[in-house]
């Protein structure tokens, strides 16, 4: 949106101080009048995700809601607005996408385990109590769908899939940091 200002620094909704005049617009004001569109409000730039983040996103999102297996590659393209060749061209495979959310999700969950436990407290005693308010604050949020990782290695039961690979790698590294 614009305001206008004019000689005497009064026209539009508001009352604006008279700008500093460049030397083109001088010999406008000589003559008493120019008229100077001035930018009051900028809408902050929106910086768009890119590409491969817009796919993991949205494959986050329903693979924990719905489960790896019920959700198809062209459902994660359509929810995502990307072209399959995109998908493809970021994550050789679902099953590339699958390891890449899971991997997504333990720096994410560990990151916010941490950061709760630190806030929670101050010594090492109350930060390990911290732990059990930490976990009984997510089960209790309304979006908890049991733990991504359990849940993952369960659908993928094979060994060699790279997602329960990743889901396995982080189950043991949480009981190693306790």
């Amino acid at each position: 949106m614009w305001e206008v200002w004019g000689e005497g620094g009064v026209w539009g909704e508001r009352l604006l101080p008279r700008p500093p005049t460049p030397p083109t617009l001088q010999s406008q004001l000589n003559h008493g009048f120019a008229l100077i569109l001035v930018p009051f409000m900028t809408k902050p730039k929106t910086i768009r995700k890119s590409v491969r983040d817009r796919i993991l996103n949205t494959a986050a999102g329903l693979f924990y809601r719905e489960g790896i297996r019920n959700v198809g590659i062209d459902r994660i393209v359509a929810e995502s607005g990307v072209a399959k060749m995109s998908l493809y061209n970021h994550f050789k495979s679902k099953d590339a996408l699958i390891e890449a959310w899971l991997r997504q999700q333990d720096v994410e969950w560990c990151e916010w385990l941490k950061t709760t436990i630190e806030q929670r407290g101050s010594n090492p005693s109350q930060q390990l109590l911290a732990i059990f308010d930490a976990l009984r604050e997510w089960f209790e949020g309304p979006d908890f769908r049991g733990c991504a990782f359990i849940n993952a290695s369960v659908e993928l039961a094979n060994a060699d899939h790279p997602g329960h690979r990743v889901a396995l790698e982080h189950q043991q590294s949480k009981l190693l940091r306790i």
